[in-house]
């Protein structure tokens, strides 16, 4: 019984493959990639190759694991939460031009950033590339010059724009959007404002978007022209 409980046992496995996966990951968050490496540390358990660009580099990371390091590029969200909370605004235009202006400035550190241009103008190839969705699409450029699938992973609720960018459905009329700061219970006038609201930050992100996006541009462009 038990030789032929190892046949089937043989018979039934698979061939595993490690795959290569890039991981872009470049806001500066600790809440946001508190969930970001519970996903990352995962796959390196299961033995895949990780390239990762992060603020939060590992002090010892195991040798399936190498990282890009932002540390230091831009001040940590955490260590300046009073100043945080006192620059952000109670109104929806202004809190979305602080998300756009953050984006931008990522944008510009990992496009600048010498370990990055070097990966992109390199002969290597990945399985995956693994993006954060939140406030700009400059970094999917990486799964193109790559050819490899693309993977967002987003650590907050959608905001206004992401629901459109997945197919997922939306409700602004009972569902309250990330920046107006309703409740679940809302009036008929609010649920009017929201329904606006989640309308022009599409319209808003649509044109806003296009700045970051120029801006790490030049990273890819100057990999086609090579």
């Amino acid at each position: 019984m038990s030789a032929r409980l190892l046949w089937l046992v043989l018979t039934c496995a698979t061939a595993v493959h490690a795959a290569r996966i890039l991981a872009v990951l470049p806001t500066n968050t600790k809440s946001h990639y508190a969930m970001y490496g519970r996903i990352l540390d995962a796959l390196a358990r299961k033995n895949h190759y990780l390239t990762v660009i992060t603020h939060f580099p590992m002090k010892t990371p195991p040798s399936n694991v190498e990282e890009i390091s932002l540390a230091g590029t831009i001040p940590e969200i955490t260590n300046n939460l009073t100043k945080q909370n006192n620059s952000l605004k109670p109104n929806a235009i202004q809190n979305l031009e602080q998300i756009m202006k953050e984006c931008v400035h990522a944008c510009e550190i990992v496009s600048q950033n010498p370990e990055v241009k070097a990966l992109v103008n390199s002969t290597r190839t990945f399985d995956l590339v693994i993006v954060e969705v939140f406030g700009s699409e400059c970094f999917l450029p990486f799964g193109n010059r790559f050819k490899a699938p693309v993977v967002g992973l987003l650590s907050s609720v959608p905001l206004p724009w992401v629901n459109e960018q997945l197919g997922n459905p939306e409700g602004p009329a009972y569902i309250p959007a990330y920046m107006m700061g309703f409740g679940q219970r809302m009036n008929l006038w609010e649920r009017f404002l929201n329904t606006i609201a989640v309308i022009w930050a599409k319209i808003y992100y649509k044109n806003k978007s296009q700045i970051p996006s120029q801006v790490c541009s030049i990273l890819f462009i100057s990999k086609k022209s090579t």
